[in-house]
């Protein structure tokens, strides 16, 4: 195209005057530079878009099966689910109960049988 508008502008037929050939000349000459511009600018764009999608910036990915949809809908056991959920809750509750009472001071016990006596209001 670049070739076909600079042919236009050597071209000047004889029955136009010198003004209006001058004016043709111009004209195409922006043609032709707004042209260039646009073509530099789409390849600028290709080669960013080059980039972005180039393979050291993706993984490549790829289909492995079709997808599967079973002919049999699943249905949510909730009775068993809470039941489950309480076992875990419990269980937690009880291992924290064991570290907490592991981690009190431990009271000082009496050496003698009398010490013991000794405690008790009368």
């Amino acid at each position: 195209m670049k070739a076909s508008l600079a042919a236009l502008t050597k071209v000047v037929p004889k029955s136009q005057s010198e003004e209006l050939a001058t004016m043709r000349k111009v004209w195409l000459a922006d043609l032709l530079m707004r042209n260039e511009q646009r073509l530099a600018g789409v390849t600028a764009e290709r080669r960013a878009q080059a980039a972005r999608l180039s393979p050291a910036r993706n993984y490549p990915t790829t289909m492995q099966d079709d997808v599967f949809v079973s002919p049999t809908p699943l249905a949510p056991r909730p009775v068993t689910t809470a039941i489950l959920a309480g076992l875990v809750i419990f269980a937690a509750g009880l291992v924290y109960a064991l570290i907490r009472e592991g981690a009190r001071k431990p009271r000082k016990a009496p050496e003698t049988a009398g010490d013991i006596t000794a405690l008790r209001p009368s």
